[in-house]
């Protein structure tokens, strides 16, 4: 590691301890001393890492730019997990956009297709579960006006987007499992299978994802799990199954 990231490791490490000598002051402390443990595991892992590709490179050598703004300013906590959870609504279009636009191509031959297919399967799975046992977030739950919202002058950009979606679209009743946590997890497998390369970037948002959901109550922690396990389980089904052979078109002579 070179001089810049054992400055972070340290700083990280002393953060964790304020954290928890002075937890009674903080609302949320177990989330702060995990984004520090997750910061710490970045920086071992990247600096490993570093030498072995561009991308790598490049990840190690700007992650003291996020740092920068992250490690003072707490409400920059808060919007990173705002960020993941803002992430879920172009990862679909993007991932499918880009399978639908290269469907042409022998490697991407069906992938749209059986991602599509994935994602209504999955889809009903939850659709069928909010009707027969509906189950209402954490927010819901104790309430909006009750619940912990960041106050207008202090929220960042991503906080308001999420916030303006959920007003206005969110709904009572379907917390269990995370549909949108299932649609991520599955458009993961197949980034994992046609995009390997751009698939962990990716990956680092949706878990982001789930650990806003949590956070900002939208869901219970078993909410998410259950969405990534039904991702996972209908993608993987999907992802290996072989499009319907085309017909052959006749020879004209």
């Amino acid at each position: 590691m070179n001089l810049t990231d054992r400055i972070y490791v340290a700083v990280h490490l002393a953060l964790t301890v304020l954290v928890c000598a002075r937890a009674q002051h903080f609302t949320h402390w177990p989330w702060y001393v995990a984004w520090n443990a997750l910061a710490i595991a970045a920086i071992i892992v990247l600096a490993r890492k570093q030498h072995d590709g561009a991308y790598w490179e490049f990840a190690h050598d700007w992650l003291p730019a996020l740092f920068f703004i992250t490690v003072f300013e707490a409400v920059w906590f808060t919007e990173l997990l705002e960020f993941g959870y803002f992430s879920f609504y172009p990862l679909y279009p993007a991932v499918a956009g880009v399978l639908w636009a290269w469907r042409r191509r022998p490697r991407f031959a069906g992938s749209f297709r059986r991602m599509t297919d994935a994602l209504s399967v999955g889809y009903v799975v939850c659709y069928a579960t909010y009707l027969l046992f509906p189950t209402r977030s954490p927010s819901h739950n104790v309430g909006q006006a009750a619940a912990a919202i960041t106050p207008a002058q202090t929220a960042g950009p991503f906080h308001i987007l999420v916030r303006l979606i959920q007003g206005r679209a969110g709904v009572r009743g379907n917390a269990f499992p995370s549909s949108h946590v299932m649609l991520a997890f599955v458009v993961m497998v197949f980034c994992f299978r046609y995009f390997p390369r751009v698939a962990p970037w990716l990956l680092i948002c949706v878990l982001l994802m789930c650990v806003g959901a949590v956070y900002d109550g939208y869901h219970y922690a078993i909410d998410v799990l259950a969405g990534a396990l039904l991702g996972v389980t209908v993608g993987a089904l999907f992802r290996s199954s072989n499009p319907a052979p085309k017909r052959a078109r006749p020879s004209r002579r």
